[in-house]
């Protein structure tokens, strides 16, 4: 028996979009998905009961900026003493 389809599931979908307007997503500390979510339901006013799930503020990940080579060479260290 298959398993069956959960009907609200959200889908992934790929668009296109301008650089500016992709480096301003990154920037903030909401991911893409509901900056764009979020805003769509608010400039076309779409009513709560026709939305399923409620947007939430998911916070993106910090990327370290610390190179690879310097995590390494530290993990390095703390082995060896």
């Amino acid at each position: 028996m298959a398993r069956p389809i959960k009907e609200d599931k959200k889908a992934a979908k790929s668009i296109k979009l301008p650089p500016y307007l992709i480096e301003w997503m990154d920037r903030q500390p909401e991911s893409r998905a509901v900056l764009i979510e979020t805003a769509l339901c608010s400039h076309y006013q779409i009513p709560e009961h026709l939305r399923p799930v409620t947007v939430t503020s998911k916070k993106k990940p910090v990327k370290s900026k610390r190179s690879r080579e310097t995590v390494t060479d530290q993990r390095s260290v703390a082995v060896n003493e």
